[in-house]
């Protein structure tokens, strides 16, 4: 099945009536669409059907945002795109901005750049500068890039299940 059979489910149930393993129907979710991927550790379920299938913008609400953008985990919309996210060259390296640049989310972009959500750089960044210690600032940058390995392969099993579902 393809997400559209998905969508059409929840759009009848609603999102948050389907946060249990079956639908209102008493189908399982996974028989819906048996390829999509399980639902990201750091998110809940109703705020993973709602990136999956509710073609909103996550910033204002706008309707008919069909791209996910599924490396920051929201969708969003042209005008949003312009406010919310930022194309940069790579910082220097060696520096704090590099250290911070590797541990938020982004994609690659023409010229070598990368774009990335602001508020990920900068609540990862005020984090960064929060910490007092040496040990813990090496264990924050250890969980910061094993988060972001993870939403990679996350968001790289969900790019596929897109592409064969439609």
């Amino acid at each position: 099945m393809t997400f559209f059979v998905l969508h059409a489910s929840l759009k009848h149930c609603g999102p948050f009536s389907c946060t249990n393993q079956r639908l209102a129907s008493g189908v399982p979710r996974q028989n819906l669409v048996p390829n999509i991927p399980e639902k990201p550790l750091d998110m809940s379920e109703p705020a993973w059907i709602h990136l999956a299938f509710d073609p909103q913008c996550h910033f204002c609400w706008a309707k008919g945002v069909r791209v996910v953008e599924w490396r920051f985990r929201v969708r969003i919309c042209g005008k949003c795109n312009k406010i919310h996210m930022t194309t940069s060259k790579p910082p220097a390296k060696d520096s704090t901005e590099s250290l911070i640049h590797d541990m938020v989310p982004q994609r690659s972009s023409k010229k070598g750049n990368s774009t990335y959500l602001i508020r990920d750089y900068q609540a990862v960044a005020a984090k960064y500068s929060a910490i007092t210690s040496p040990e813990d600032s090496k264990t924050f940058v250890a969980e910061r890039k094993e988060l972001i390995k993870h939403i990679y392969t996350h968001a790289e099993q969900c790019e596929v299940c897109a592409v064969q579902s439609f």
